[in-house]
């Protein structure tokens, strides 16, 4: 959405037609800020291909993550019971294995992106709303880019 310069989140049916928008070949690839608990920038969230669409195509999938994700930002580690955005853990079994293999197909998206699919600064993170079945949103974390990648969802 942004283009880079946005600095506000747009509403939820907003972002669908700037989606609609970047897949007419229209606008530039979209993105949203949210707020980072651990200073006082923003971060860029974007979305893979297959997730905009969803965008598009299955919106009740999609926009209770979407909504969090604005909502509350990053709020690093999940200590439970909270929604936003925050680092996996390595006790994230399902989640992490599915990033790193989804990191694989992804890896165009993410050199164009984040710049750096190799490199160890990327943190897994993933989006967490109310959703008993366990089934979170995924993605990677430029440290460096101040930069957010949703990759597609996964359960633990």
């Amino acid at each position: 959405m942004n283009e880079s310069s946005n600095k506000s989140s747009p509403t939820f049916d907003q972002f669908v037609r700037c989606i609609k928008s970047y897949f007419k070949g229209e606008s530039l690839f979209p993105d949203v800020e949210a707020r980072n608990e651990f200073s006082s920038s923003s971060i860029s969230l974007m979305f893979s291909d297959s997730l905009l669409r969803r965008f598009i195509d299955n919106p009740d999938d999609i926009r209770k993550p979407y909504e969090v994700a604005t909502k509350y930002g990053f709020r690093g580690y999940s200590s439970g019971k909270k929604n936003g955005i925050f680092l996996q853990k390595r006790s994230d079994n399902g989640l992490f294995s599915a990033t790193k293999r989804l990191k694989i197909k992804h890896l165009d998206t993410i050199n164009q992106y984040l710049e750096s699919s190799q490199n160890e600064s990327l943190k897994k993170v993933k989006i967490v709303w109310h959703n008993p079945s366990g089934e979170r949103i995924v993605g990677l974390y430029s440290t460096q880019k101040d930069r957010m990648l949703f990759l597609d969802f996964a359960n633990y």
